[in-house]
């Protein structure tokens, strides 16, 4: 058994605590009639000298062009207030901010990837507006003025141009809100980390975990705002099905993925895994927390053991073995390499296996008794016939009446009976493919035989 330390991104982490993959929900939007707004939303920016707008989209529009653009979330009135993305190429985003003189200031990025998760951000800090793609900035433009007017609503899957709808055919998630612009480091941490509630500046955040994703939502009626408890109306949704209804989200956090041989401990910051799961942990940082998700698998080593007094028989197949001697500090024993071992002393013995890339211990037998004589190497014993059809013959030599047993490789006995004479038929009928023992106790002493089922 080893005891293995592992380091994520240079970091030992605090205790991990087994769970599974929370996948977070989303809104799945047809492009035809869903929306929703959260009314009175600007006037939660009012006058700030920065803000930040993002989100995460999954869009499917190959081909947008006017009018068929997709607006995925913001505020427009296309006058005195904007704050948005819109998709207007195949590739295409276009984000904007709009100051209450009714100046815009516009960036249009070739990023976009249809079919897949994204993160957006766009950042206004009173003199540049930035924006980000998956972390990235992708654009900046000198920007000035604040927003002033207090009755314009958020959008979400969809933005109005005059009497168009731009609506969003695709995916949406994590809508969020500040009223003061993020810094470049905050915007790469969003990307795959805890969001900070307490922070005062985040005004809105829609996290689309609402209902079952797929399941019938049809008594939701509306996307609620996390930070508030506001209520955007949900228009023109299905709410039932794996499209137009609350779906599976994307899956945020750093991944990593272990595969351990069993037997094989890793040691995470003085939290010791050595089984197969998924482990969940927040690590703290002096920007943002991250969100930690560590997949481990264990490669199995079968390192079962039969015993019948001195004669050890390991299970595992398709494997290579060392006998080892427990009493001398695990010393393996010379020349003893095959699966079935024989000890030549009394003590305590464990196998070696290598299986699968991997090599683990069995724990260790106490052997007594040996030097007592045995009539010739299997007790004048013989098996005969073929193990793969429903019977076998044990030819004794000897009327012996004593009893033998079948044992499978969990040592669980699944014939017995009495040998009737010198030659005794004994039925395999229902017996699974495996190694068997076929133990036979003599009088003077039990004896082994080993057999495989096909």
């Amino acid at each position: 058994m080893r005891t293995l330390s592992l380091m994520l991104a240079a970091l030992v982490l605090p205790l991990l605590v087994p769970a599974q993959l929370v996948v977070q929900n989303a809104l799945d939007l047809d492009g035809l009639n869903d929306k929703a707004q959260l009314d009175n939303a600007s006037a939660l920016v009012a006058g700030a000298a920065g803000m930040t707008l993002s989100c995460r989209v999954k869009p499917r529009n190959t081909a947008p062009a006017f009018p068929d653009l997709d607006g995925f979330c913001g505020i427009r009135n296309n006058v005195d207030a904007d704050l948005y993305f819109i998709q207007v190429g195949a590739q295409a985003v276009e984000g904007r901010f709009r100051n209450s003189g009714g100046v815009d200031f516009t960036i249009t990025a070739p990023v976009l990837e249809v079919g897949a998760w994204q993160y957006l951000a766009l950042t206004y800090d009173g003199g540049t507006l930035r924006m980000y793609h998956d972390g990235t900035e992708v654009g900046n433009i000198a920007a000035s003025g604040t927003i002033t007017n207090t009755t314009e609503p958020l959008y979400l899957g969809t933005l109005p141009f005059q009497f168009t709808d731009f609506l969003f055919n695709g995916v949406l998630d994590e809508v969020m809100l500040w009223e003061r612009a993020l810094s470049t480091e905050e915007v790469r941490c969003l990307v795959s980390a805890a969001i900070d509630f307490a922070d005062p500046a985040l005004v809105v955040h829609f996290d689309m975990d609402q209902g079952t994703p797929g399941g019938n939502n049809t008594a939701i009626t509306a996307a609620v705002d996390a930070v508030s408890g506001g209520q955007a109306p949900l228009m023109g949704f299905a709410l039932n099905g794996t499209g137009s209804n609350f779906v599976f989200g994307a899956e945020w956090g750093y991944v990593q993925e272990l595969t351990l041989c069993q037997g094989e401990i890793y040691d995470l910051g003085g939290t010791l895994i050595d089984t197969a799961g998924t482990f969940v942990n927040t690590l703290q940082g002096a920007v943002c927390d991250s969100i930690i998700t560590l997949i481990v698998d264990v490669t199995p080593v079968d390192v079962s053991v039969v015993q019948l007094n001195a004669n050890l028989f390991a299970q595992a197949t398709n494997a290579t073995f060392q006998w080892l001697d427990c009493g001398n500090g695990f010393a393996p024993v010379q020349g003893a390499v095959a699966a079935q071992f024989t000890a030549t002393a009394n003590g305590q013995y464990a196998v070696q296996v290598t299986q699968n890339g991997c090599t683990d211990t069995s724990a260790c037998f106490t052997v007594t008794g040996v030097g007592i004589v045995e009539e010739g190497p299997q007790g004048g014993l013989r098996l005969e016939g073929d193990p793969a059809g429903d019977q076998v013959v044990l030819e004794s030599g000897r009327s012996t009446t004593t009893t033998y047993r079948v044992i499978d490789a969990m040592s669980r006995v699944m014939r017995q009976g009495r040998l009737a004479g010198v030659r005794t038929v004994i039925g395999l009928q229902g017996l699974a493919a495996g190694p068997y023992i076929l133990a036979v106790d003599l009088p003077e002493r039990p004896v082994a035989l080993r057999f495989t089922r096909p």
